[in-house]
C-alpha cells in the first residue's frame, strides 16, 4: 500500500496494464525532467470540436493535465502491419505562431458563442487558482511519506523491544517536526496563491460588439481592450498581441529588467505574410501576463481603413488579441516553475543508492551473525532473534540523510536571501560549489547601466582629423554632445524609444543620457522632439529650432545591433517638413549600411573604443515622397530593410560607462579561488578589452590582448594585436591555423568576437582540422565581444559539454538563453543608476576621492585571501556595532510606532463602533475594540518586518549560535524558503537585487559550503549507522540490552551536536582550492573505511576486555536453551518467565553495557569531530562554538562517567563501577586511541589524495588563531585555573562547594 503511494512505477505495476492504443480510457505515466516535480499517472480526456471554416468538420483531440498544464496527444507515426503507433505529448497548441494576417481577421466580428465554448473546453478558463489543502490533509500526506513511515516503523520496533520511553519520545519529536513542516507548506501555498493575477473586469469584442466580462472568462482568440486603471496597479491578465495602439509595461517580475518596455501594434505586409514569432522578432508587440501596465494609447484613428475592423473601444484602451491564458501564459509558467522546481534537494541519487547498498550489506552481515549465534546456542526465541535482526537492519538506513541534505541547502538559501539573492531552483545551490568557469556580461553587470554621454565626433570633424595626420584622431579633442551638428542632434533627439509616464521619462539609459546631453526634450503626446531652451544654448554650433516627429519605430534588436525611426523632420521652424530615416547602432553594422564610408571612420572609432568608451554611430537619409507615403500604409508598409539602407553617416556619439566599485575585487577573488573568469558582452572589442583590463579579466592592456580577426578580403582568420603600431597599421601575431591556442593564451589575453567565433567553427568543419579549433579551447579565451544572445548561449553549452561547471551573470532581458544554459545563472536587476560605481577620472579630480577608491579596492581584495584573527575580530566588532545600532533604531522606531498606532487604533475603533452601532449589532463596542487591537498588532508587525527587510543584514561569516539555529529552524520548518513574485525572475535560477556582482562570491561560498556540508553529513551518518549496528550486534550476541535512560540521554546530546553540525557557516573569503565533489573520492572513501576499521577494532577489543575481566554472560532460567522448553512448562510458567523466554532478559546494569555505551558515545562524537571539514570552506570546529561545546561536553561527560565523578549521573544512566583503576585506564586508552587513530588516518588520506585542501585548511586555521601575547596569556591562565578547579573537585570527592567557588571567581573576573 505504501509502496504504491510513494512510487508511480509500483502503482502502475499493480493497478494498470500496458495498452497498445491511446484513447479516452487510457492512463499515461508522465515523468518530468530532473528537478521539475514528480511523476504522475493521469487520465486521457477526449475533446470534440466543430470547425465551421472547413464545412462543419468534427475534430477530436486527446488531452491530459500534468502539473496544471494541459497537453495533447499527437500520433507521430503508425505501423500498419503491426498496428502499433508512436505518439508524443505536446503542450496544448495556442495561437502563437499563426500568419500575422489571421490575427486581424478576428477583429471583424469577434468570437461567437460556439467558438468560445470550444476554446473554454480546450484551454480552460483564465484562472491561476491553486487549491489550499486543509491541515489534516497535508498532515496525513506528511505522515505517509517514506521517511516518516520508516521512522514510525523503527519506533514500533523499539516499542516491541520494550523501549517505550525512547520510542514515544522519538514519535512525539517526529510529529512536532512534521506539523511545523505542514504549517510551512501551507504558508508557501498561500504565498503562491497571492501571486496570481486578481480577477477583474475587461472589455472583450464578441458577437460583433464590446461586452464587459470577467478576466477569468478570456480564452485564446478573444479580442480585448487593455486599459490602465486610475487607481492601483494594472496587471496584464493574459498573454496578448497588440493589434492597435501602444503600451508601456514593466516586466521586472519576468526578466528583472526594471526599465519599462514600449510595446507597439504589430503590422503586416500582404505580400509577405510572415508567421508570428513572440520570442524574438515580434516580442515588442506582445504583452505578457503578470506584467504591470504603466501606460497605453488606443490610436483608434488609425483603424479607419486599416486591418483592425473593430469599433472604437469603450474605455479608450489598446486592442489586443489573446494568445495564451491560465497556466499556459507567461505568469502561469512562472508559478508552475516556482511550485514544482522547489522540491526537496536530496543530493546525488546515484551516490546515495551506492552508500545505502554498502550499509545494507554490512547490516546483513551483522544480522546474520546475531541470528546464527542465537540459533546455535538455542537460548533465544525466534521472535527475539528476528526482532533484533530487524533492528540492526533499520539502524544502518539513515532516515535523516535527505533531511540533513535539504537542511544544508535551506540554510544556504536563507543566507542568500538575506544577502539579496533569490533562488527559484534550489537544486542548483550544491552545483555552485563545483563552479570552475565564470562569465560576466559587461554593461549593467561589471559596469553600471547608467551611461554618460561624454562627446561627439561629427563627420566634418572626422574629415578634419583624418586630413591632419594618421594618428590625430586619437589625440584630437572630442566635442561635447551639445556642440554636435544639427543633423546629429536631430538623430539623437528623434531616434529613441523613450516614454513619459506621470511626468517622468522612462526608457533605455543610453537614450536618456544622449537626450539629456544634447539638451533636447521629448513630448510623448505629440511624439515630437525639439531642443530645450537653456543657458547652454550658446555652445550649440547651429541656429534655429529643429524638430523631429516620430512616425514609426523599428526597435533595437541584439542580432541587428541597431534601431531606426522614421520621423517628420523640420530643419527650422516654419520650413517645409521632410521625412527622414534616423538610424543608430554599432559602428560595425552601420558601416555596412552606408552609401559610402568616410575616410577616418575606422581610425576614429578605434580611438574612442581604446579609451573604453561605448561608441554609437549615427546615420540618416531623406526618404522620397513615395516611400514617405508608405510609412503607415496598412497594405504595403515600408519595410525595415528599405528604411535602413543607403544611409549618410552623421557622426559618432561616445558614452562613458562607470565600472562598479567592487567589480575588480570580486573578479580577483574568483580568479584567486581557482576559477576561470571571462567576459561575454555585445559591446565593441576594444571597449571590452579596456574594461577587462580595468577589472582584471585581461592583462597587459591593448598590447597584451590578441584579437581573432576575420579578414574581409581573404575571409581568413588571424590573430592580431589589439594595439596598432605607430603608423596605425595592424600588428599580426600569427595565423589562426598555425597558432596553438593554449600556448597563445599563456602570452596574451585572448579576445574573440561572435563573427570570428562562428567563422572558426565553420573553418574547422570544412578543413577537418581539430587541433586549432577554437571551440575546443573556449576556456582559454578571456573576452567574448560583439556576442549576440545566441552566441553567448552556444558558448555556455560548449563549456558544459567540455565538463566545465559554469556560472553566468547578466541582465534578465538580453541574456536569458545564456543564464538558463549555465549551471548557475544569476540575473542582475537593473535600474540602480550610478549606485556602487567608481567616479569617472577627469582632470582636476580630488586626490582624496582617488584615495577613497583605492581604499575600497584594497578592502574588497581581502575577499581573495584568508582573513587573519585581527581582521576577523575587527569584522565581528563592526558587525556587533551595527547590530547594536540597529537595535537602538528599532527601539526608537517601535516607540514612535506605538504613539502613532495608539492614535490610529482610537480612530479605527470609533469608525467601526459607529458602523456596527448603526447596523444595530450586539456587543458592537467589544467587537470594534477587538478588531481595532488586532489591526494595530498587524500593522506593528508589518512595519517591523519592513524595517528588517530594509536593513537586510546577514551574519557575514559569523558562526551561528544555538539561538540563531533555533530561529533558522523557525524559518525553515523543514520546507524550502518560498520566493515571492518580484524577488526572482524567469530569466535565471538566481536573481540578485543589489547593484553589484558580489553575489557571485556569496553564491560560490554558499555552494562550496553546502557541497562540503552534504558530503561530510553523508560520512557522519554512514559511520554512525555502522557503529550503531555493530554495537547492537555485540550487545545482542551477549544477551545485553541498553536502558531507556541511556538511549534517551545519548539521543538528546547527539541531537544538539547534530544541529550545530548541520548549520555549517561558510568562511568570509573564497579559498584558492576547490572542494571535493564526491564522497567516493579516495581521500573520503578510504577515510571512511579506515575509520570504520578502527572503531570496530576498538569495540571488539573492549568486548573481549570485559569478558576477560568479568566473564559476564547473560543468565537464563534453569540454564537450559529456550528451544528445549516443553509446551507444558511454558503453560505452567509465570508471565514474567514467558516474557523472558520470548523477548530475552530484561535490562540489568552490567559492565559490558557500561563500557559499550561509553565507547559508542565517544565514537559518535569522534565521527563528528574528525569528519567536520571546517576550513578552508566553512568555519572550523574551533570557531563553531555550539558544536565545540556540545562535543566537548559529551567528551567530558564520558570521562566523568568513567571516573564516576558524579555518582548521581552514573546512577541515572544505570552504569556499573569499573573493576579497578587498571581496567578504567585501559578503557580510557581505547577512547584516546579511537580519537587519535581516526583523526590521524583521515589526515593521512587527505595528505595523500587531497594535499592542497588539507594544507590550505591548516594555513587558514593558523591565520585565524590569535597571535596577541596578552590574549594568549589570558587564555592560558583560564585553562590553568579550570584544570586546577577540576583537580580540586576530584580530590574532594565531588564537592559542590568547589564548583560554586569556581563559578563565583569566574563572575568576579578572577580568570
Amino acid at each position: 500500500m505504501f509502496a504504491q503511494h510513494w512510487s508511480v512505477r509500483v502503482r502502475r505495476f499493480f493497478r494498470y496494464r500496458m495498452s497498445s492504443e491511446v484513447d479516452e480510457e487510457t492512463y499515461l505515466e508522465i515523468v518530468p525532467h530532473a528537478h521539475q516535480g514528480k511523476p504522475e499517472i493521469t487520465k486521457m480526456n477526449l475533446l470534440s470540436s466543430v470547425n465551421k471554416e472547413d464545412g462543419f468538420t468534427y475534430t477530436s483531440t486527446l488531452w491530459c493535465t500534468f502539473q496544471r498544464q494541459r497537453y495533447e496527444y499527437v500520433e507521430v507515426e503508425r505501423d500498419e502491419k503491426s498496428g502499433k503507433a508512436r505518439g508524443e505529448l505536446r503542450e496544448l497548441t495556442c495561437p502563437v505562431d499563426l500568419p500575422i494576417s489571421s490575427y486581424f481577421k478576428k477583429t471583424a466580428t469577434g468570437m461567437g458563442p460556439d467558438e468560445i465554448e470550444d476554446c473554454m473546453n480546450r484551454y480552460g478558463d483564465n484562472c491561476l487558482h491553486v487549491e489550499l489543502p486543509t491541515f489534516m490533509e497535508m498532515f496525513k500526506e506528511q505522515l505517509t511519506g517514506p521517511v516518516t513511515v520508516f521512522q514510525m516503523f523503527t519506533c514500533m520496533l523499539w516499542l516491541m523491544d520494550e523501549y517505550w520511553k525512547y520510542a514515544l519520545f522519538n514519535m512525539l519529536s517526529m510529529l512536532i517536526f512534521e506539523a511545523t513542516t505542514v504549517f510551512s507548506r501551507k504558508r508557501n501555498i498561500t504565498a503562491l496563491r497571492g501571486i496570481a493575477v486578481k480577477t477583474g473586469r475587461i472589455y472583450a469584442f464578441r458577437n460583433n460588439m464590446w461586452e464587459d466580462h470577467s478576466t477569468e472568462d478570456l480564452v485564446p482568440g478573444d479580442i480585448i481592450s487593455v486599459k490602465r486603471h486610475a487607481e492601483g496597479e494594472t496587471t496584464i491578465p493574459c498573454d496578448c498581441l497588440i493589434l492597435q495602439g501602444s503600451a508601456v509595461v514593466n516586466e521586472a517580475s519576468l526578466t528583472g529588467e526594471s526599465v519599462p518596455q514600449m510595446k507597439e501594434a504589430i503590422s503586416y505586409d500582404d505580400k509577405e505574410d510572415a508567421r508570428l514569432d513572440i520570442d524574438d522578432v515580434h516580442k515588442t508587440h506582445v504583452l505578457s501576463s503578470g506584467t504591470t501596465l504603466m501606460q497605453q494609447s488606443s490610436d483608434s484613428s488609425s483603424s479607419n481603413g486599416g486591418p483592425v475592423k473593430v469599433p472604437p473601444t469603450p474605455d479608450d484602451g489598446c486592442v489586443c488579441y489573446v494568445l495564451r491564458t491560465g497556466f499556459s501564459s507567461t505568469q502561469g509558467k512562472l508559478m508552475r516553475m516556482m511550485e514544482f522546481s522547489s522540491e526537496q534537494v536530496t543530493g546525488d541519487t546515484k551516490e546515495t543508492m551506492i552508500l545505502l547498498f554498502i550499509l545494507l550489506v554490512f547490516a546483513c552481515m551483522a544480522s546474520y551473525h546475531v541470528f546464527t549465534v542465537g540459533m546455535k546456542d538455542g537460548k533465544r526465541s525466534q521472535y527475539e532473534l528476528v526482532l533484533r535482526c530487524i533492528l540492526i537492519l533499520t539502524s544502518v538506513v539513515p532516515p535523516e540523510l535527505p533531511m540533513q541534505t535539504a537542511m544544508a541547502v535551506n540554510t544556504a538559501l536563507l543566507a542568500l536571501m538575506k544577502s539579496g539573492v533569490y533562488c527559484t531552483e534550489p537544486f542548483r545551490v550544491p552545483m555552485a560549489g563545483k563552479i570552475d568557469s565564470c562569465l560576466f556580461d559587461k554593461t549593467g553587470t561589471i559596469t553600471s547601466d547608467k551611461l554618460v554621454a561624454v562627446g561627439v565626433v561629427d563627420v566634418s570633424d572626422l574629415n578634419k582629423n583624418t586630413s591632419s595626420s594618421p594618428s590625430s584622431s586619437s589625440s584630437s579633442r572630442i566635442a561635447t554632445p551639445i556642440e554636435c551638428s544639427k543633423t546629429s542632434a536631430i538623430i539623437v533627439g528623434g531616434c529613441h524609444s523613450l516614454v513619459q509616464i506621470d511626468g517622468k521619462t522612462y526608457g533605455d539609459p543610453l537614450e536618456q543620457a544622449a537626450l539629456f546631453a544634447v539638451k533636447w526634450e521629448y513630448d510623448p503626446k505629440s511624439s515630437k522632439s525639439k531642443p530645450k531652451v537653456s543657458e547652454e544654448i550658446k555652445k550649440r554650433t547651429w541656429k534655429g529650432t529643429p524638430s523631429a516627429k516620430i512616425l514609426a519605430r523599428n526597435h533595437f534588436a541584439s542580432s541587428l545591433q541597431r534601431m531606426s525611426v522614421v520621423a517628420t523632420v523640420q530643419q527650422n521652424e516654419g520650413e517645409n517638413e521632410q521625412t527622414w530615416a534616423l538610424v543608430k547602432g554599432s559602428p560595425e553594422k552601420i558601416s555596412t549600411l552606408l552609401r559610402s564610408t568616410p575616410d577616418g571612420f575606422d581610425a576614429q572609432y578605434r580611438a574612442l573604443a581604446e579609451k573604453g568608451m561605448r561608441v554609437i554611430a549615427l546615420a540618416h537619409k531623406v526618404l522620397s515622397p513615395g516611400d514617405a507615403k508608405r510609412v503607415n500604409d496598412a497594405k504595403s508598409p515600408l519595410s525595415r530593410d528599405e528604411v535602413e539602407c543607403d544611409l549618410e553617416f552623421a557622426g559618432f556619439l561616445a558614452f562613458a560607462c562607470r565600472v562598479r566599485t567592487d567589480s575588480e575585487e570580486v573578479i580577483n577573488a574568483l580568479t584567486a579561488s581557482s576559477n576561470r573568469v571571462m567576459m561575454a558582452t555585445g559591446d565593441a572589442t576594444l571597449t571590452a578589452v579596456h574594461v577587462g583590463n580595468e577589472v582584471g579579466i585581461a592583462k597587459g592592456g591593448l598590447a597584451g590582448a590578441a584579437v581573432l580577426e576575420l579578414e574581409q578580403k581573404t575571409s581568413g582568420l588571424r590573430w592580431v594585436s589589439a594595439k596598432r603600431d605607430k603608423d596605425g597599421n595592424v600588428q599580426v601575431i600569427g595565423s589562426y591555423k598555425d597558432s596553438s591556442i593554449p600556448e597563445l593564451a599563456k602570452k596574451y589575453s585572448l579576445c574573440v568576437t561572435g563573427e570570428s567565433l562562428n567563422a572558426a567553427s565553420l573553418s574547422a568543419s570544412v578543413s577537418g582540422n581539430r587541433e586549432s579549433e577554437l571551440w575546443d579551447y573556449l576556456d582559454s579565451v578571456s573576452i567574448f565581444a560583439r556576442m549576440s544572445p545566441d552566441d553567448k548561449e552556444r558558448v555556455l553549452k560548449r563549456l558544459k559539454q567540455q565538463g566545465r561547471h559554469t556560472y553566468m551573470c547578466g541582465d534578465g532581458a538580453n541574456d536569458v538563453g545564456a543564464l538558463k544554459q549555465a549551471h548557475v545563472g544569476v540575473a542582475l536587476l537593473s535600474g540602480f543608476g550610478s549606485a556602487n560605481t567608481k567616479k569617472l577620472k577627469q582632470e582636476g579630480d580630488d586626490e582624496s576621492d582617488n584615495k577613497k577608491e583605492e581604499d575600497d579596492g584594497e578592502k574588497g581584495r581581502k575577499l581573495a585571501k584568508a582573513e587573519t584573527f585581527q581582521e576577523k575580530m575587527q569584522r565581528v566588532k563592526e558587525q556587533a556595532e551595527k547590530v547594536k545600532k540597529a537595535k537602538m533604531e528599532e527601539k526608537i522606531a517601535q516607540k514612535q510606532d506605538m504613539k502613532e498606532l495608539q492614535a490610529l487604533q482610537k480612530i479605527w475603533f470609533e469608525e467601526e463602533f459607529k458602523e456596527r452601532t448603526e447596523r444595530g449589532e450586539k456587543f458592537a463596542q467589544f467587537t470594534a475594540m477587538k478588531n481595532a487591537t488586532q489591526k494595530m498588532i498587524r500593522e506593528s508587525k508589518r512595519r517591523a518586518m519592513e524595517r528588517a527587510k530594509n536593513r537586510q543584514g546577514g551574519q557575514g561569516g559569523k558562526a551561528p549560535s544555538m539561538s540563531d539555529m533555533m530561529q533558522n529552524l523557525d524559518d525553515l520548518d523543514g520546507e524550502l524558503p518560498q520566493v515571492k513574485l518580484g524577488d526572482a525572475s524567469m530569466a535565471a535560477p538566481f536573481t540578485s537585487r543589489l547593484p553589484t556582482i558580489r553575489s557571485a562570491v556569496d553564491i560560490v561560498r554558499q555552494g562550496r559550503c553546502t557541497l562540503v556540508s552534504s558530503i561530510q553529513m553523508q560520512q557522519v551518518l554512514v559511520l554512525s549507522c555502522l557503529i550503531s549496528a555493530f554495537s547492537l550486534s555485540v550487545l545482542y550476541t551477549d544477551g545485553i540490552r541498553s536502558s531507556d535512560n541511556q538511549m534517551m540521554a545519548s539521543g538528546l546530546c547527539l541531537t544538539a551536536a547534530g544541529l550545530a553540525f548541520s548549520y555549517a557557516t561558510p568562511v568570509h573569503t573564497l579559498s584558492p582550492v576547490r572542494p571535493l565533489r564526491s564522497i567516493f573520492h579516495p581521500a573520503l572513501f578510504l577515510s571512511i573505511i579506515g575509520q570504520l576499521v578502527i572503531h570496530v577494532f576498538v569495540m571488539s577489543y573492549a568486548t573481549e576486555l570485559v569478558h576477560a575481566a568479568t566473564g559476564e554472560k547473560a543468565a537464563f532460567p534453569e540454564a537450559i536453551p529456550v528451544a528445549k522448553v516443553s509446551e507444558e512448562e511454558k503453560k505452567n510458567a509465570s508471565e514474567a518467565q514467558r516474557s523472558f523466554w520470548e523477548q530475552g532478559p530484561p535490562f540489568e546494569p552490567c559492565l559490558l553495557n557500561t563500557v559499550i555505551f561509553l565507547i559508542e558515545t565517544v565514537q559518535r562524537v569522534c565521527v563528528m569531530l574528525v569528519n567536520y571539514k571546517g576550513r578552508p570552506f566553512m568555519m572550523g570546529s574551533l570557531e563553531n562554538k555550539t558544536l565545540l561545546l556540545s562535543l566537548a561536553s559529551l567528551f567530558v561527560g564520558s570521562f566523568m562517567a568513567a571516573f564516576e565523578v558524579i555518582p548521581y549521573l552514573n546512577n541515572k544512566l544505570q552504569f556499573v563501577s569499573m573493576p579497578d583503576d587498571a581496567f578504567r585506564y585501559k578503557v580510557l586508552g581505547l577512547l584516546f586511541f579511537t580519537v587519535v587513530g581516526t583523526y590521524g588516518w583521515d589526515t593521512l588520506c587527505q595528505f595523500i589524495f587531497a594535499r592542497d585542501i588539507l594544507l590550505q585548511g591548516y594555513r587558514d586555521s593558523w591565520n585565524v588563531l590569535p597571535k596577541d601575547r596578552k590574549y594568549l596569556e589570558f587564555m592560558a591562565r583560564r585553562v590553568f585555573v579550570a584544570c586546577g578547579i577540576g583537580y580540586l573537585y576530584m580530590i574532594t570527592d565531588g564537592s559542590g562547594m568547589v564548583l560554586i567557588a569556581g563559578y563565583y571567581a569566574y563572575k568576579k573576573g578572577a580568570f
